[in-house]
C-alpha cells in the first residue's frame, strides 16, 4: 500500500500522525514545505520500505523520528532539504537502508552496508568527515558554488 501525499503544501506533521497505519509500504511526502519532523512522527508505520522526504524544507530531525521503521526502510530520498539539526543515530539506526540519496556527504557515511548513496564518497573521506575535518559537508548543486554555500553540521559524538 502507498500513499502519495506530494505536492499537498503541508507544513508540519503532528507526532503519530500516521499512527496505526502497520500496512503502509511506501510514503510520498514530496515537494511540501515540511520543516521538522519530530520525534515519533512516524510511529505505528512499521512496515514502512520507501520514504520520500524530497524537496522540503526539512532543517530539523528529532531522534526518533524514524525508529518505527528503523528495520524495515530499505529507500530513503531527503535530498533538497536544509538539514541543520540531527543526530547521528537518526541514520545509523536504518540498519537495512540500500538507497539514500541525500545533499549531506555525511549522511551517506553514516548508514552502514549501503549499496546506493549519493553524493556519493569515499571511506577516506567518510574517516575525515566523521572526524569533523570538512567544513563542506553538504554537496554542491553545480560547480558555481563556493564554500560559503556549504552548510555545517556539528558531530555528535
Amino acid at each position: 500500500m502507498a500513499w502519495k501525499l506530494f505536492d499537498n503544501d503541508l507544513q508540519s506533521l503532528p507526532e503519530n500522525v500516521f499512527g496505526g497505519l502497520t500496512s503502509l509500504q511506501i510514503l510520498y511526502l514530496s515537494r511540501n514545505q515540511i520543516t521538522t519532523l519530530p520525534a515519533n512522527v512516524f510511529d505505528g508505520l512499521t512496515s514502512l520500505t520507501e520514504l520520500y522526504l524530497d524537496n522540503n524544507d526539512i532543517t530539523t530531525i528529532d531522534q526518533g523520528a524514524f525508529s518505527a521503521f528503523a528495520s524495515s526502510l530499505s529507500t530513503l530520498l531527503i535530498f533538497g532539504n536544509e538539514l541543520k539539526n540531527y543526530k547521528d543515530s537518526t541514520f545509523e539506526n536504518l540498519i537495512n537502508i540500500n538507497e539514500l540519496h541525500s545533499d549531506h556527504r555525511r549522511i551517506c557515511c553514516l548508514v552502514y552496508k549501503i549499496e546506493v548513496c549519493e553524493p556519493r564518497v569515499t571511506l577516506a573521506a567518510c574517516k575525515e568527515i566523521l572526524k569533523g575535518k570538512f567544513r563542506e559537508l553538504m554537496c554542491p548543486m553545480d560547480s558555481t558554488r563556493s564554500t560559503d554555500d556549504f552548510t555545517t553540521v556539528a558531530p555528535d559524538f
